[in-house]
């Protein structure tokens, strides 16, 4: 457990992993994205579902932010 602690004392591992959790959730906003366009056609129903999972991944990148930089 110390190790990861030292590990994530270096600035450079903070910056790489904030870039990987922000590429993640990119990845992961397309991916959704799509996949509603393509299954859900009624615009007001797949409106709702689209701004929840996009709180959804929103909360997720901030709380991840968080424990990234509370370390």
């Amino acid at each position: 457990m110390k190790f990861l602690i030292f590990f994530f004392d270096n600035i450079y591992v903070k910056i790489f992993t904030l870039i990987s959790i922000l590429c993640l959730s990119a990845h992961v906003w397309v991916g959704l994205w799509t996949i509603l366009t393509d299954y859900v056609k009624f615009f007001y129903l797949r409106l709702p579902i689209q701004i929840m999972f996009n709180l959804f991944l929103i909360s997720y990148v901030f709380v991840g932010i968080e424990i990234l930089w509370r370390i």
